[in-house]
């Protein structure tokens, strides 16, 4: 069932255009890897579909009632709560999920020292335990359309496998910007690249569409050469 959709979508800033007739259809429980050179428009594409920005031109449709929640790729939490306090936020829409965040945070203890960091200030603790607090506040809200903006940056190993497990088994949809390959490998089954301010659709993974990406170029190429 289609979840999110932009139609003929154009956003730009002053300096500069970053997409135009963009066409994008995202639907239940798809996996979806978004690259694109810095400064692309990925992160504008995120905004979009978070309702933070508006498009120039065209529409975002987002399925009514669908929850959609995103992990930032610059961590920004206040450091006077405590790591409880954090992973709760997520709930605060969802009483009724009060013995789920008990049970989320409990598996979130094994990820730090021991169950006591639950309480204590985030003051205390590295860049990589606050992503790793904020990871846990975006999915307790269990959104239908997850976006993930570099969510690896100042995780560990042993947090960036335990994320590829839980997205493995995770029943909604997301999309993932990632510079780690191997990330996007494992947790991607297709692929959507910006490239001169338009949309290109891929199947597979970012191995998949590096090898569809160079013949596709390889034929415009050849169309090309015919035309002139």
């Amino acid at each position: 069932m289609l979840l999110a959709q932009l139609s003929e979508v154009a956003k730009g800033y002053p300096s500069h255009d970053v997409l135009e007739q963009a066409h994008w259809q995202i639907r239940d429980g798809a996996r979806i890897a978004l690259v694109g050179r810095n400064g692309s428009g990925k992160t504008t594409l995120l905004r979009l579909l978070l309702r933070e920005l508006e498009p120039d031109q065209g529409n975002v449709w987002l399925r009514k009632g669908a929850v959609v929640a995103a992990m930032e790729q610059e961590v920004r939490v206040d450091d006077a709560r405590t790591l409880r306090e954090e992973a709760a936020r997520g709930l605060q829409h969802l009483e009724e999920l009060h013995a789920e965040f008990a049970r989320v945070t409990q598996a979130m203890s094994t990820l730090t020292e021991a169950p006591p960091d639950l309480d204590r200030p985030l003051a205390e603790f590295s860049g990589g335990q606050k992503s790793r607090a904020t990871l846990a506040r975006v999915l307790l809200r269990d959104p239908d359309l997850l976006l993930l903006d570099e969510p690896t940056n100042h995780l560990d190993l042993e947090a960036i496998e335990w994320l590829e497990a839980f997205l493995g088994s995770y029943h909604g949809a997301y999309v993932v910007i990632s510079h780690d390959r191997m990330f996007l490998n494992r947790v991607s089954k297709e692929t959507v690249e910006i490239r001169g301010k338009k949309l290109h659709h891929f199947q597979g993974n970012y191995d998949d569409f590096l090898v569809a990406r160079e013949t596709r170029l390889e034929e415009e190429m050849k169309r090309y050469e015919m035309q002139q």
